[in-house]
């Protein structure tokens, strides 16, 4: 093997998702562009996860499995073992949006001059439908999803990884920790990086990344932010009850 840094780490952590990881892993190997590694870390799974990762084995740069502590000490343990210039997590069941991807990503962190953190679009698929969410530069949630955040290695030696006391909205509070009043450089790109299956969401785990968000916005953000931030978190659990009462309404 060369002894080259790569210019991409692309990072999948997984547990128990046979069937989502072999989507994963096929988008990932069937990128264009090469120059990259590729990471596999699995919670130590038991529903024969397992035995299809090492179908790819030999393809794999670093394969891990053992019991971790939730998805971003696996996503962590992921970024300690990574050694390219630009990481990229794309989680089990999530899948790059083109074979081209990569190298479309390659060719933008160049005319940007190799920016800090580069973001794109996500399609999300749903049972019945899909959607696409455009990267947009907030500081009341994430600006896009983390499978299409590209972050350069510097961000994670200065700031550190993700914080793992928090179990769903980490990954918001280290785009506060590492950009907001800082001279961090993004850049937006208009194409889609990752497609996300959205299987649902139970009550209880919206109801906790929204209280997460809440302690992020009060830990970094200003009066204002803070304000904005309560006024979104209202808004949404209103949405949330009114959806509940109108299929009740309609259930009788």
């Amino acid at each position: 093997m060369s002894d080259k840094r790569p210019y991409f780490s692309v990072i999948t952590v997984v547990f128990n998702d046979k069937n989502g990881i072999r989507t994963t892993i096929e988008s990932t190997l069937n990128q264009s562009c090469k120059d990259f590694e590729y990471i596999i870390i699995d919670g130590g799974s038991t529903d024969g996860t397992v035995a299809v990762i090492r179908e790819y084995e030999p393809e794999l740069t670093v394969f891990v499995s053992e019991p971790d502590r939730g998805i971003y000490n696996a996503m962590n343990k992921g970024i300690l073992r990574s050694t390219g210039e630009y990481l990229i997590f794309m989680n089990s069941g999530d899948r790059f949006y083109s074979p081209c991807t990569l190298s479309n990503i390659e060719k933008s962190l160049y005319e940007a001059d190799n920016p800090d953190l580069l973001l794109g679009s996500t399609r999300y698929e749903h049972q019945f439908f899909s959607k696409i969410k455009k990267a947009k530069l907030t500081y009341l949630e994430m600006p896009c999803g983390h499978q299409s955040t590209v972050t350069q290695r510097r961000l994670f030696n200065e700031y550190g990884t993700y914080e793992e006391k928090y179990q769903i909205a980490a990954d918001y509070e280290f785009w506060m920790r590492s950009t907001y009043k800082r001279k961090t450089n993004r850049y937006i790109v208009c194409y889609c990086i990752a497609v996300q299956k959205m299987d649902g969401i139970s009550n209880t785990r919206v109801f906790k990344s929204m209280y997460e968000r809440f302690r992020i916005i009060q830990e970094y953000g200003s009066l204002k932010l803070l304000l904005l931030g309560t006024i979104r978190i209202v808004s949404s659990l209103l949405i949330i009850f009114a959806r509940k009462l109108f299929r009740k309404t309609h259930e009788r």
